[in-house]
């Protein structure tokens, strides 16, 4: 929603967005704070759409969407299920521009939505793109080509490497390995070096965000997955 705020450029109004996400607690649980900060920051929120992790299409949702015509749609879904929003999207001839989350947009979002997420997806990233020139990286690409050489979702393996990675920090800290334990070790972690592969980890026992900050990235006009804008929100 910052981002949003930061890069529009129209004076004669407020920019417009709406919510897709599946009737899911994974798809669900964000919507209030995204809502919240969307209103914070005086953009205009249309109707939610509904759109199942298992969708085969979303023609429908997209048409009901279609009436507020939004300048932005943030998505709660998977890579599949996105690709299936955006791919529709481009059918409809639709404008809108489609921010994921983070397991809407990685390299598969790519090979399943095709030309349609050029100039189209955005990104929420708060890893590292796979490859990328980062102290960090090497051992996770060593590792996967080793182990599961034949894995093509790349981008995920980071995500699970960094949520492996503060485990084992949580668990070295922990008094007990228990739940209560793991809970307080966890939150006494405070800039924890990923070595580059995400922003410095903190957790407190009052806010369980691991950071404030990632990248936002699009697929361009190439069909390359490209950096747009740095954003970070205070805590």
């Amino acid at each position: 929603m910052q981002f949003v705020k930061d890069t529009w450029t129209d004076t004669t109004r407020k920019p417009k967005v709406v919510f897709i996400y599946p009737d899911h607690p994974y798809g669900k649980n964000p919507i209030p704070a995204g809502k919240e900060a969307a209103t914070a920051l005086g953009l205009e929120i249309g109707p939610d759409q509904d759109v199942s992790l298992k969708a085969t299409e979303a023609v429908s949702a997209l048409t009901a969407m279609k009436t507020f015509n939004p300048d932005f749609a943030w998505i709660g879904g998977t890579a599949a299920s996105t690709a299936v929003i955006i791919k529709d999207a481009a059918k409809l001839g639709l404008t809108t521009k489609f921010i994921c989350n983070v397991w809407g947009f990685n390299e598969n979002l790519l090979k399943l939505a095709g030309d349609a997420a050029r100039e189209r997806a955005y990104g929420m990233v708060p890893f590292t793109m796979w490859g990328d020139d980062v102290p960090g990286m090497k051992p996770v690409m060593e590792m996967h080509k080793k182990n599961h050489p034949n894995d093509t979702h790349t981008q995920p393996y980071i995500q699970g490497w960094v949520s492996a990675m503060v485990m084992w920090e949580a668990m070295k800290k922990a008094k007990s390995m228990d739940a209560a334990g793991l809970k307080a070790a966890l939150e006494s972690i405070k800039d924890f070096d990923t070595g580059g592969l995400s922003a410095p980890i903190t957790f407190t026992p009052t806010d369980h965000r691991p950071n404030t900050s990632l990248r936002i990235m699009k697929v361009d006009k190439d069909g390359k997955i490209v950096l747009v804008k740095q954003v970070s929100v205070k805590r």
